[in-house]
């Protein structure tokens, strides 16, 4: 009998030790990627180390090849380029874009973990876009604020100079009807109330009425024209070229924000998905959200099990290694102590491994695999890139603390297992 004991014992104590290192796996590398990935604080953090919210404005909106979706943003209207990125921040609020992300990062770890069904991946752009035709009207009100008067003299009052001032005004509506502020105001207080008459009665026939605009910012003219009027007679010369503005370049600025608007759902919805699969000329939204939901049944049935499993095969098989060796107290606890110092030293070393290098691996795998050319604009990859080193290096990182410790824990066992003649006095049954 003691010689099959002899034979069974290393064999059991190995199969056990395989059990017990896969169980470590599986609570260190499982664990450590199950709590990451099912914790939507884990993403945000992602999104603020690689500083996503500021280069959304700095980098992407100011791609080239997104300039047009950034033109539409800003109404058509020519922006100062200093002023391009406040002007982007003021119509899709830093905060709110924040508020947007994180909302879609619960719902989709939500849906991962089983808490909902349908995954909905959108971006409620609906409130902003409402306000940005007010903001960028404010815009072009604080360049006019900005530009300066030009002052006009007698001869300007005379048949000729009105007619000549009127065709002015008549280029000047067209330049903000095509979105352009012009460079100088003329200063209307330096004519007198008559001229001042006779200069409207001019710009009404040539430019209101008669005018060349396209259709809706005529009518813009038109509904504004009693406004227009009294600004015009009472010489207010900015609030002129406002009213003037407000009316023809607001279709303008509702045209392009139309086409912002295309393709969204309704009341503004961007959906984020959809948009995956416009760039993605290999799978359609259909296959994209069978793989998602092909990933979530593997989540949940990996969370449901690995959990439990683990702990059964690591504990589990570091109990039953312990009897395998009953009733000697000292092997009891030193083999246990050589199969956790064992398996925890290979797991950490693994650990520091994946925590060294997997940042390096997936940059050189990400060049590789964008070799080709690629539907994304160049912003937008150069931004994916960094979210997700950063995703792999915060993923991986901590996986070598527990094993280190399971690894000091064997070493005191193997060390106290020396120690078992203080206390055999006191358990009999054992050895």
């Amino acid at each position: 009998m003691g010689c099959i004991l002899w034979i069974l014992r290393p064999i059991a104590t190995f199969v056990l030790g395989i059990i017990v290192f896969v169980g470590l796996i599986l609570l260190t590398v499982g664990g450590n990627l199950t709590g990451k990935l099912l914790d939507p604080a884990f993403y945000a953090g992602i999104l603020a180390e690689q500083d996503t919210y500021n280069r959304i404005y700095t980098e992407i909106l100011i791609d080239p090849d997104l300039a047009q979706t950034t033109q539409d943003l800003l109404g058509d209207i020519n922006v100062n380029q200093a002023d391009i990125v406040p002007l982007l921040r003021e119509i899709l609020p830093p905060e709110y874009i924040q508020a947007q992300v994180e909302e879609v990062i619960e719902r989709t770890v939500g849906y991962f973990n089983g808490d909902l069904e349908e995954l909905e991946v959108y971006l409620d752009l609906g409130p902003p876009l409402a306000d940005a035709k007010s903001v960028l009207l404010a815009y072009v009100d604080e360049q006019i604020d900005a530009l300066p008067v030009e002052e006009l003299s007698a001869e300007e009052c005379t048949s000729e100079g009105l007619l000549e001032k009127a065709e002015e005004f008549k280029d000047l509506f067209a330049a903000l009807a095509s979105g352009i502020t012009p460079e100088t105001l003329p200063s209307l207080p330096s004519l007198d109330e008559a001229c001042r008459e006779n200069l409207f009665a001019q710009v009404d026939e040539l430019a209101i009425v008669g005018g060349v605009l396209d259709q809706a910012s005529q009518e813009g003219l038109l509904a504004n024209r009693e406004e227009l009027q009294r600004q015009l007679l009472e010489g207010d010369t900015q609030g002129f070229l406002k009213e003037a503005s407000h009316a023809v370049a607001g279709p303008l600025v509702d045209a392009a924000l139309e086409r912002v608007s295309e393709g969204m759902l309704d009341e503004g919805r961007f959906d984020v998905i959809k948009a995956i699969a416009a760039w993605d000329d290999e799978r359609t939204e259909a296959e994209i959200r069978q793989d998602l939901a092909e990933a979530r049944e593997g989540i949940i049935r990996a969370e449901s099990l690995a959990g439990p499993l683990a702990n059964l095969m690591f504990f589990g098989g570091l109990v039953l290694m312990s009897l395998v060796y009953f009733p000697s107290m000292a092997n009891m606890i030193r083999w246990p102590g050589i199969t956790m110092m064992l398996t925890g030293g290979m797991v950490y070393g693994i650990g520091r491994v994946l925590e060294s290098n997997v940042t390096d691996w997936l940059g050189v795998g990400i060049q590789f695999g964008s070799g080709g050319a690629s539907p994304i604009p160049s912003s937008v990859a150069s931004l994916a890139t960094d979210l997700l080193v950063s995703f792999g290096h915060n993923l991986t990182s901590g996986i070598s603390g527990p094993a280190l410790t399971v690894l000091i824990v064997g070493l005191v066992f193997i060390v106290a297992s020396f120690f078992v003649f203080l206390v055999k006095p006191f358990v009999p049954i054992l050895k």
